[in-house]
């Protein structure tokens, strides 16, 4: 065996051991379509049981004459997130509603079933405090919408 298999092995062990050691499965450029309907990232841990600390709150009761209203995803005082995923929903169903129009850097739109821009996510595992993003409903659709 050669100096330069022998690094080439023990690289790739110190590699794999390190990887076990740090077993991060997330997606830190951005979730996958498979988590549109459950909102499960699938890491590989167990689903969050308790209570979010982060809110998400809108900036008015209802939408603009454009058909649009601001979205804030924030975390707590000295806290921070990495990866999320938020979608508009109406109140009796799991499918994505409407779509994003306006969203920070370090994020970028997912497609949730038939539904274009019906999602945001983050692109890089940046350390985020809160975002803003800009939601548009669907035409002449008058009901209520929840985000998730």
């Amino acid at each position: 065996m050669t100096f330069h298999r022998a690094m080439d092995k023990l690289s790739l062990l110190l590699f794999i051991f390190l990887r076990c050691l740090n077993p991060n499965l997330g997606y830190k450029a951005g979730a996958p379509t498979f988590a549109c309907k459950t909102m499960t990232p699938g890491h590989g841990v167990p689903t969050q049981t308790s209570a979010s600390p982060y809110t998400i709150q809108t900036g008015a009761e209802e939408v603009d004459d454009a058909g649009r209203i601001l979205v804030t995803l924030s975390s707590p005082p000295l806290q921070f997130f990495t990866g999320f995923l938020v979608q508009a929903r109406t109140p009796e169903s799991d499918e994505a509603i409407g779509s994003f129009v306006q969203i920070p850097r370090n994020t970028q739109l997912l497609n949730c079933g038939t539904q274009a821009n019906s999602s945001v996510t983050q692109s890089t595992n940046a350390r985020k405090t809160n975002i803003e993003m800009e939601w548009e409903s669907p035409p002449d659709y008058e009901g209520s919408v929840t985000f998730v």
